[in-house]
């Protein structure tokens, strides 16, 4: 069996990135990705958003090992990137952190996603907000850790079990 080559990272205390300089999960390096993203959960949403830009079947593309697919081009003559996330707050938090690392200058994210609940009557150029009682809720699963061997006394905290923002 052959041995397999190791991945060697040149920062691993900021954004870890490659030799090739591109980082761990979105798989990209400086210039592959435009300062204005527009980022979706779906792989098959960031298709059909790719069919939108100027020259869709020439546009920069790259899918990771991570389960990220990008897209780069131009829209009316914008550079823009579509990026394909998966689900969940950690992938939102790896696009983010990492997309900073690889460009320069403002950056504008977008995240156009359904939750499941796209209606028909919302017709194109309508723009829907989350109401008041659409929250981010954060769950500490340490607060349920059961430390009764003695062995995590005094080393897990023991706040709130869930948090809404103020």
């Amino acid at each position: 069996m052959p041995k397999k080559e190791s991945v060697y990272y040149t920062d691993t205390n900021g954004v870890p990135k490659d030799l090739d300089g591109r980082v761990t999960h979105l798989g990209l390096k400086r210039g592959e990705l435009a300062p204005r993203v527009v980022t979706v959960g779906s792989f098959s949403r960031a298709q059909r958003l790719r069919a939108c830009l100027d020259n869709p079947d020439t546009c920069f593309e790259r899918a990771s090992a991570r389960g990220f697919t990008t897209y780069t081009g131009t829209y009316k003559g914008t550079p823009v990137s579509i990026v394909s996330t998966g689900m969940g707050a950690a992938m939102m938090d790896f696009l983010v952190r990492e997309s900073r690392a690889v460009t320069d200058g403002p950056m504008l994210i977008v995240r156009f996603g359904s939750c499941g609940g796209l209606l028909e009557r919302a017709r194109p150029g309508t723009v829907i907000l989350n109401t008041l009682g659409s929250v981010w809720l954060h769950r500490d699963p340490d607060t349920f850790l059961n430390d009764g061997c003695g062995v995590c006394a005094g080393l897990v905290p023991r706040g709130a079990a869930y948090r809404l923002p103020r």
